[in-house]
């Protein structure tokens, strides 16, 4: 009987250990008074995506430098059923601030908000209807520099084909194919002629597999130039734009890191600024519960980035002066379908 009993506790400590496991799970120190557990709850693209998720880790790691008395820890969920649980892991392991880093991750701290009251809660890239008091909200105006960046593709593509492949088909995937398609449009009537552009989705955010196979068949079809927003998927998109000696535009970092030849620009969100500024006002309890910051290009959060190799001269020089009309009010991009289409009917 006894024997039963210890391996009915070893397969429970067996089983509890796998999902710590699965879940990426990095363990932080026991909390002090004088210390503040920060921790990051990725989606399933995990904290090294060249995206979101690696911008609020980066953002974090960048507090700890000013703070060094602050814990971190982080989760990597490998499922989208993982997300709650690693939340309440974190929670369990009494973080003061938990920081979600994909609007993936809506759905499970807005449930884990409402059940850990004294916890604060920060979201990256997404909000909601009724924020509580113990989350705060960040969005970003992605489809200006999506613009900037379809405008860009518009003025260089040789084969008038270009493209655009997103992780998943969701409303935060629309802003960026909306403004990106805006922008090759605008182009395209400056040429005065017409560009087509072919939309995709990988149905993944984390299959590279997925992502270059989906590439692969746009670069056949004669698309000289894609637009990626599949986090980790769209690594993949990357490596085959490298394959075929091909431009391909980056999003949420500046990705011509992975691929100097081969990224023609970015559409850059500088979710990292915005998620530090916003860890530091919760260090110092500021209160920003209840509450969501929209930032955009007027305020530099938002835009391409300075340093684009091969984007030629008199092209930057023309997004430079359509960024100015997009600040001014002169140009508005579209951040929907609906928006885009009586944006082109309005060309």
């Amino acid at each position: 009987m006894k024997l039963k009993k210890i391996l009915s506790i070893f397969l429970l400590f067996a089983v509890l250990l796998s999902v710590l496991t699965s879940c990426g799970y990095s363990q932080g120190k026991q909390k002090s008074e004088e210390t503040m557990n920060y921790s990051l709850i990725t989606d399933t693209s995990g904290k090294n995506d060249f995206s979101s998720n690696q911008a609020c880790w980066e953002a974090l790691t960048k507090l700890k430098e000013v703070h060094p008395e602050i814990e971190l820890e982080y989760i990597e969920p490998t499922q989208e059923v993982e997300f709650l649980t690693g939340i309440d892991i974190l929670a369990d392991n009494k973080s003061d601030v938990i920081v979600a880093g994909s609007a993936l991750l809506t759905g499970a701290v807005a449930k884990a908000a409402a059940q850990n009251p004294d916890i604060k809660y920060l979201l990256a890239g997404s909000t909601l209807d009724e924020i509580p008091q113990n989350l705060t909200t960040v969005t970003f105006r992605s489809h200006e520099a999506a613009f900037l960046t379809g405008y860009i593709a518009g003025r260089t593509t040789t084969t008038n084909k270009v493209g655009f492949i997103g992780g998943m088909d969701n409303v935060g995937s629309y802003q960026l194919e909306s403004g990106y398609e805006a922008g090759v449009a605008y182009a395209a009537r400056e040429l005065g002629k017409n560009i087509e552009v072919m939309i995709q989705y990988a149905e993944s955010y984390s299959d590279m597999s997925k992502g270059r196979s989906v590439a692969s068949k746009m670069y056949l079809y004669g698309c000289d130039i894609i637009f990626q927003n599949a986090s980790a998927a769209g690594t993949g998109v990357i490596e085959e734009a490298k394959a075929r000696g091909k431009y391909v535009i980056g999003s949420i970092t500046d990705q011509s890191v992975i691929a100097p030849d081969n990224i023609l620009t970015s559409a850059v969100v500088n979710t990292d600024k915005a998620v530090l500024d916003l860890c530091e006002k919760m260090y110092n309890n500021e209160d920003v519960g209840a509450k969501n910051f929209d930032y955009g290009l007027k305020l530099g959060f938002v835009g391409i980035p300075t340093e684009n190799k091969n984007v030629d001269t008199e092209v930057y020089n023309s997004a430079m002066e359509l960024k100015a009309s997009i600040e001014n009010g002169t140009v508005v991009p579209p951040s929907s379908r609906s928006e885009l289409k009586e944006f082109k009917a309005n060309l």
